[in-house]
């Protein structure tokens, strides 16, 4: 009645905007009115099918893309924008942006903290651009954090301290296990992302259409995506948010642990690094079953390495094989090879693990680093009971 109404009276086609359509399903995700939120969204946008005769422009806007909710299947000429490469800057700073019209911001904020303007640069990249709406586009900034940024002349996560992340903490708390797989990057169809369908098991469109996982890379030949966390802004919240919901290491002991973990690497302490290990990962969590446990291991002792800051890259290719974990620190470089026990000896798994680097040539590559180089063979129990041992080399 509104829109015939305004048409009649002013003879004038109408141009309807509406922001975040999906808010009212994602405050109920996983509740019992989740459902019934979709319901009512079907019995309001529904009239929009029957008004296209009045309907000059429709644009909508919102987080996730929820395939139940009629408002994509009635409205067969909408047009979805989410992926096209024209519109691929549209919710973002790009590079020459931030070059052209920041620069008064960037010398200041250079200032503050007391490094180049070519170090600035290369940190504000590394903490808030990087998110990509297709593939073989440039990355763009996040406006809002980068804005915080400039003002307080601080580099920190702004988008997290700014609103709780409510969507992927009930996510998490639902469907913990999946979380973990997401924070290295995945290979996968764009089906498997694009849209959010309530009844399914799949987290992964909640997390990419939430910005928590960017598009890295597009393979032509198999049209399959990469996807993984956009920048270091993304990875240190989600990680905040992980550690403590699948270890021992609360919220309030972060980061000094982290800082413990920080210091062990930069002093080679071997011996300190896998006790505090040891002592974060000493029971699975009930939430997770025996059978997730390699995964489990292997990827929360991804996540703790990586909250020191130095580069960990998990699987790291190499002429015969994979290396689980492989971290480097200035002056040193650790490789981790991970195995469970199944029932066997500890020593004699970790015997068989570090015998697994030498075979696998995976020091190799980094013989000319001029790093002194420790390979670390860990072990974990089968039965979700902790870490087991280790043995260096």
């Amino acid at each position: 009645n509104i829109i015939k109404g305004i048409v009649e009276q002013t003879g004038k086609k109408l141009v309807i905007l509406i922001d975040e359509y999906d808010k009212p399903i994602l405050d109920a995700l996983y509740t019992e009115y989740e459902e019934q939120n979709r319901q009512e969204l079907r019995s309001f946008y529904s009239p929009l099918k029957d008004s296209d005769k009045y309907i000059r422009f429709l644009f909508i806007t919102g987080i996730t893309k929820v395939s139940h909710v009629n408002i994509f299947s009635g409205l067969n000429q909408l047009d979805d924008i989410s992926m096209y490469e024209d519109y691929s800057d549209l919710c973002g700073i790009s590079q020459d942006e931030l070059e052209h019209y920041f620069e008064p911001e960037i010398n200041a904020l250079a200032e503050k903290q007391k490094v180049s303007v070519e170090m600035a640069k290369e940190k504000l990249a590394k903490m808030y651009d990087g998110y990509h709406f297709t593939y073989e586009v440039e990355g763009v900034y996040n406006p809002f954090s980068l804005l915080k940024c400039f003002k307080q002349r601080r580099f920190d996560s702004y988008w997290f301290d700014t609103a709780t992340p409510t969507m992927l903490i009930k996510t998490l708390e639902k469907k913990s296990s999946d979380l973990l797989r997401y924070t290295k990057p995945i290979i996968i169809q764009e089906s498997a992302f694009k849209n959010y369908d309530p009844e399914s098991e799949n987290v992964l469109p909640v997390l990419y259409q939430s910005g928590y996982l960017t598009i890295k890379d597009y393979d032509n030949d198999s049209e399959l995506y990469t996807l993984g966390i956009p920048n270091r802004e993304v990875e240190k919240g989600l990680f905040e948010i992980i550690i403590p919901k699948f270890t021992t290491i609360t919220t309030d002991e972060l980061g000094l642990s982290i800082e413990n973990f920080r210091q062990s690497f930069i002093h080679a302490d071997i011996e300190k690094l896998m006790n505090l290990l040891k002592a974060a990962l000493a029971d699975i969590p009930t939430i997770l079953k025996k059978n997730q446990c390699e995964n489990y291991y292997e990827t929360v002792t991804h996540v703790i390495f990586r909250q020191t800051g130095f580069s960990v890259v998990s699987e790291f290719q190499s002429i015969a094989g994979r290396s689980d974990i492989v971290v480097t620190t200035k002056d040193s470089l650790f490789i981790f090879e991970l195995k469970m026990d199944k029932g066997r000896a500890f020593e004699e798994v970790a015997a068989e693990a570090l015998e697994q680097i030498d075979a696998g040539g995976y020091a190799d590559r980094f013989a000319v680093s001029g790093k002194q180089m420790y390979k670390v063979g860990v072990v974990f129990s089968s039965d979700g009971k902790g870490m087991c041992g280790w043995k260096v080399k």
